[in-house]
């Protein structure tokens, strides 16, 4: 399937990133604004409607680092930016300035999730460790292992009462954010490569998995069962990023597109092409939009919107 005109979604703006990978990308929680990190140091926000630049700023201090991802609180008023030096650069964004580094971990942040519910910062990192962070005084609060194994994705139910981590080992881990204890594990295929990205449904009846390999899966956290399988994307070397958006599923690929599922019949929806390689994608359910973000020479970001039928 090739993107056409009658296309479930057609592009809406492209912004080049001069040849330099982006990292990940985020839409703020208005669905205004979408916040891009980039492996230079620098992060850029972009007008949703227009594609146009609205900042950009330097991460970095007496060495550069690369931007590793990004995350919103959820009031919208300040950026987390996760960095390959191990730190947490925080960013105001009502006064438009950066703090000093927030948090530290002895290795790459991989991935950084405000709490729906709390004033509270997870971050996870190639360290194997999870920390967790009060935002208003930026004090540590509880330092937790993985039992050795490099994290790189996680996400938190709706109720903020489960975290799902997952990284190089293949496993799923839930944990109940109260105790900041795994009382479950999703044992994974039977070749265990590493998980590159994690989301639980609206419901936190399910969590979508992207692991190199394999193709995205759907998982009954209940049953600890894959229940749907959405199979075309490329993913064997880097850490490709998937989204649940409603009726959607969607994910980037590295053979230079973007994969949007229905999630119910795993049918193939849409094939978004976005050379060279699609890493890292976000979605915004409240206005339909997707965002992916491409690597290599000749990069960019393009928004997506869903077509009206």
């Amino acid at each position: 399937m090739n993107e056409t005109e009658d296309s479930a979604f057609a592009k809406r703006w492209s912004s080049p990133t001069m040849d330099v990978n982006t990292a990940a990308l985020r839409f703020n929680p208005q669905g205004d604004v979408l916040a891009v990190a980039l492996a230079n140091g620098l992060l850029k926000c972009y007008g949703v409607a227009e594609g146009r630049e609205l900042a950009a700023f330097s991460t970095n201090d007496n060495r550069a680092s690369a931007c590793n991802d990004v995350c919103w609180y959820p009031t919208g008023q300040f950026l987390f930016i996760g960095k390959e030096d191990g730190n947490v650069i925080v960013h105001d964004c009502r006064l438009g300035k950066l703090h000093a580094a927030m948090l530290c971990h002895s290795a790459a942040v991989t991935y950084l999730l405000a709490h729906p519910k709390s004033p509270l910062l997870i971050s996870c990192s190639v360290d194997s460790t999870l920390r967790f962070w009060d935002i208003r005084s930026s004090s540590p609060l509880l330092t937790v292992s993985s039992g050795g194994h490099a994290l790189y994705a996680m996400d938190c139910d709706i109720d903020g009462m489960r975290l799902a981590t997952g990284g190089v080992d293949g496993f799923v881990r839930i944990w109940d954010i109260t105790t900041a204890m795994v009382f479950d594990v999703l044992p994974g295929d039977l070749n265990r490569t590493p998980i590159t990205s994690i989301q639980f449904s609206s419901d936190g009846e399910y969590v979508l998995v992207s692991r190199q390999e394999w193709p995205v899966k759907l998982w009954k956290t209940s049953t600890k069962m894959t229940v749907r399988s959405f199979a075309g994307s490329k993913n064997l070397f880097y850490m490709v990023r998937s989204r649940m958006m409603g009726k959607y599923v969607v994910s980037g690929s590295e053979d230079g597109n973007v994969f949007v599922w229905d999630c119910l019949s795993t049918d193939l929806v849409a094939k978004l092409p976005h050379k060279p390689a699609v890493l890292a994608v976000d979605c915004c359910e409240k206005n339909m939009l997707i965002a992916s973000a491409s690597v290599g020479q000749g990069g960019s970001v393009n928004l997506w919107s869903q077509n009206v039928s």
